[in-house]
């Protein structure tokens, strides 16, 4: 799993170094035709399997590359013919891609020259057209005449044609499958004190690492290094308890340094086949004995960017939901690829869970279960409650050296009671800050700020529920103290001295003032560097211009924007269409770093695979 969509059967042979191969190894493409990140391979014998596994987390192309135990249904579900059989028909199709609403007929149709014997539309779990169809031909002759319309359209969606063997087409149209072989004997079980980090700046350092994970007591971080004794951009992390796991748990998909960082439960046995009876963790264990009409929740991985809450809807069809879906959002205001759903039951959940895999817009969306930890912190406020202060946001995206005389300036117009400026575990800006204002037509006011610039940032402004907002500021605030009720009945410096007073914590110093320490030390640096803190940093615009015809120009965009150059933070940027159905790119950004100009960022943007030439605009 998690392959370069560029790496070759051959490259995937030599990654598995040692390993007997039988026959050839399968990559797996998606419904668009493309290669979907995953493969399959069959190994001689159980010592081949064992070299196999020892490649796991090894590195390919620059990524980490997972390697897991699979079987037998799942290899030859994915098996490509190579050749012809023989004493064997070799008549049989696949087609992938179809629209929901195809029928047999519609077949019949698309395959007009072919003389076809069968047509077996399959479904998925749940009775939904699955968009796979498996057709027995006549004869060989209209295998070749099928074959020609590879990627020709049935209505709205271009249909991907596959040659396939006999004994697939039997154990897809009528369930066969290897008796001797058990699904459910393979379990996985979780240590209860590791996490594993993944999609880590290579620069990250331990120090780095803990910053990231806020509130979290961490006993050991292990730094993971590749063959060549370089950051592999992953960490094992060993925590002091259970309660700080699922803490480090709750910081799955939250940004660091420009990356959106994976947070995953750490395997301890890959096959436990006879500890079938027994808990697979104490987590587990808690999750099947609570009550099976209480909520539970879910999270979705992977989602295409362009998803809507109503096509998540869909893809749960069968499932009860509780409120709204929430898409997730990172710090720029884009969707993460992640979403979060309540659900009414346990029965509800396992619905859900039998969907994990299924397409949606040619990508594999991921389902897992997940905690109402993690489902509050990412709910949107979506309706006024009775009987509840609707008054609190939330801002993000902040620059790190704000402060709370910054916010109130930021929200003019604005009665703000107080201002929460959170920091990560070793007292460093986290980016964030909530907001407790006067009343409810302060907070329309404070959501007309929505995506307007504090300095060289653009801020995004969220309403959140009460719960959330003290959910999220326990620990910084000593609600003890009174706060004073409006920014307009004090002057500005006593406000301020109210809020720093809200801060207290046991050694008697406040977070502010910790922070304006780190600041004045960045300050000096600043200035010893011969840096005016006043003067407004230059920006660079791009035009970037693909390669050939590209499907999609957003993940182009966002391929560029993932480039780490230091001291240059990355504007929104956008796609520009012309009138021959083709695009470019307009790709500005900001300039913190004298030593970098337009034309070290053009060479930069010009390495991005895809990109062919990339135009100054602006420097």
């Amino acid at each position: 799993k998690g392959l370069p969509w560029k790496a070759t059967e051959k490259e995937i042979a030599e990654f598995l170094v040692g390993c007997s191969i039988v026959g050839s190894v399968f990559i797996i493409n998606n419904e668009a035709g493309k290669p979907s990140g995953d493969a399959v391979a069959k190994l001689m014998e159980k010592n081949d399997l064992e070299r196999a596994l020892m490649c796991n987390k090894k590195s390919l192309h620059e990524r980490t590359v997972g390697v897991e135990e699979t079987d037998s249904d799942t290899y030859i579900k994915h098996v490509k013919k190579v050749d012809k059989v023989k004493n064997e028909e070799n008549t049989f199709l696949h087609l992938k891609g179809l629209v929901w609403t195809a029928t047999e007929e519609d077949i019949k149709k698309f395959l007009h020259d072919c003389n076809v014997k069968e047509v077996v539309l399959t479904t998925n779990d749940r009775g939904k057209p699955s968009g796979d169809a498996f057709v027995h031909l006549d004869n060989e002759g209209d295998v070749q005449k099928a074959m020609a319309h590879n990627r020709e359209y049935l209505r709205e969606r271009f249909v991907i044609v596959e040659e396939i063997y006999k004994a697939q087409y039997i154990r897809e149209t009528q369930g066969g499958f290897e008796p001797n072989i058990a699904k459910d004997n393979i379990t996985k079980s979780y240590s209860d004190c590791l996490v594993r980090l993944g999609n880590l700046p290579l620069t990250s350092s331990e120090s780095d690492i803990q910053s990231f994970l806020i509130d979290v007591l961490v006993k050991k971080i292990t730094v993971s290094r590749n063959e060549s004794g370089k950051p592999s951009g992953e960490a094992i992390i060993e925590t002091e308890s259970n309660d700080d796991l699922v803490r480090c748990l709750i910081c799955n998909n939250s940004s660091f340094e420009g990356r959106i960082i994976s947070v995953d439960k750490v395997e301890t046995s890959e096959l436990a086949v006879k500890q079938k009876e027994k808990t697979i963790s104490t987590n587990k264990q808690e999750v099947e004995n609570k009550d099976p009409g209480s909520n539970r929740y879910i999270k979705l991985k992977g989602l295409p960017w362009k998803v809507t809450e109503d096509e998540i809807e869909e893809l749960l069809i069968d499932c009860e939901i509780v409120g709204n879906v929430f898409i997730i959002f990172n710090e720029a205001g884009k969707p993460s690829g992640d979403a979060v759903v309540k659900l009414l039951k346990k029965i509800d959940l396992d619905r859900a869970l039998k969907c994990n895999n299924e397409s949606l817009h040619g990508r594999f969306v991921c389902i897992q279960e997940t905690d109402s930890d993690t489902y509050n912190k990412h709910a949107r406020k979506v309706e006024k409650i009775e009987n509840e202060e609707n008054t609190f946001i939330r801002l993000k995206g902040l620059v790190w050296s704000a402060t709370a005389k910054d916010i109130r300036t930021f929200l003019k117009g604005c009665n703000v009671k107080e201002v929460v400026l959170t920091t990560t575990s070793n007292g460093k800006p986290s980016g964030n800050a909530f907001v407790h204002l006067e009343s409810e037509a302060d907070v329309q006011k404070a959501l007309a700020h929505d995506r307007k610039y504090l300095r060289e940032r653009f801020v995004l402004v969220e309403e959140i529920y009460e719960s959330q907002y003290f959910r999220e500021t326990k620990g910084f605030v000593d609600r003890s103290v009174q706060v004073q009720p409006s920014v307009n009945q004090k002057s500005e410096s006593e406000s301020e001295g109210n809020f720093n007073e809200s801060l207290k914590v046991e050694n008697g110093t406040t977070e502010n003032e910790n922070i304006d320490k780190d600041l004045e030390t960045v300050k000096k640096e600043e200035h010893g560097n011969g840096i005016s803190l006043d003067a407004k940093k230059p920006d660079l615009k791009f035009e970037i211009i693909p390669s050939g015809y590209i499907s999609d120009y957003e993940d182009l965009l966002e391929d560029c924007k993932d480039l780490e150059i230091d001291g240059i933070i990355w504007h929104r940027g956008k796609v520009i269409e012309d009138s021959d159905s083709k695009a470019n790119i307009i790709l500005g950004c900001t300039v913190e770093n004298t030593q970098v100009d337009a034309e070290i960022v053009k060479q930069k943007l010009e390495a991005v695979t895809l990109v062919s030439k990339v135009n100054v605009l602006l420097s």
